[in-house]
């Protein structure tokens, strides 16, 4: 029987690790020193991107680094989603401004 109940407790401690591992918090994205724009302080628990999926932005549900997202070349994954969703509703034209990712630079 306590084979049983170790068993199950310490299946159920891997399930609880791996669901907290999957659900990333908050995380800081450094700027670039020579960019006009400071880091983002970003929060994957947020109102809005909590509903995304993984994959939205990164190559697969494991996470790691987002395609589009080396300042030389841009940040076109999320100024792509940003666009399309202040496009689509006016009332979310804030999307678009820089400062509502970007901390100013001191």
């Amino acid at each position: 029987m306590n084979r049983i109940l170790g068993t199950f407790a310490a299946a159920v401690l891997f399930a609880a690790s791996a669901a907290f591992a999957a659900a990333p918090g908050k995380v800081t994205i450094p700027a670039p020193a020579a960019g006009k724009q400071g880091a983002v302080n970003f929060d994957h628990a947020g109102k809005t991107h909590a509903a995304q999926k993984c994959t939205a932005c990164h190559a697969d549900d494991k996470g790691g680094k987002i395609a589009g997202l080396d300042m030389k070349k841009g940040h076109e994954t999320c100024q792509k989603c940003h666009n399309e969703t202040a496009k689509a509703d006016a009332t979310k034209a804030a999307l678009k401004a820089c400062t509502n990712c970007h901390a100013k630079k001191g």
